[in-house]
């Protein structure tokens, strides 16, 4: 099971140095404007704001393809911080970049600093059914909708 998202979605990316090698990497996080949800009733649910999308456990092949085109270091592995399987950025050399810590350096970058966040729009419109969880913060929409 899964949540139904919309489109459009976004790629907040970010350079993180990887804790095995000390290289720079681009870190990405995927997000939309409009709230995740379990079934097809939009009566509850929240438009134009920030939904940060994290531990994505299953992606459409159509969606990972298109994020495989910008960011090839996107793959599943084994989280020991969370336990489980999920889709991260991947070093190199193999160090694994987890969403705890990804999440918190750009939830940082989009409240303090939110001129270095580089915003890629994805895909504009579309509906998938992605198995993740979803964070929702006080971030402004307009980091996102200028990538429209």
């Amino acid at each position: 099971m899964g949540y139904i998202v919309t489109g459009p979605i976004f790629m907040l990316m970010t350079d993180q140095k990887c804790s095995l090698c000390d290289e720079s990497n681009n870190v990405v996080l995927l997000a939309t404007l409009n709230e995740p949800r379990e079934k097809d009733d939009i009566s509850a649910a929240i438009f134009n704001e920030v939904f940060i999308l994290n531990y994505v456990e299953s992606l459409p092949d159509d969606l990972y393809t298109l994020i495989l085109h910008h960011h090839p270091n996107y793959k599943i592995q084994h989280s020991l911080t969370a336990g489980a399987d999920y889709y991260m950025t991947v070093c190199g050399c193999g160090g694994r970049y987890g969403d705890h810590y990804v999440s918190n350096q750009i939830s940082e970058i989009m409240l303090l600093n939110p001129s270095v966040l580089r915003v890629k729009c994805l895909i504009n419109d579309g509906s998938w059914i992605v198995s993740c969880n979803y964070s929702y913060g006080s971030y402004d929409s307009n980091l996102l909708n200028k990538a429209l």
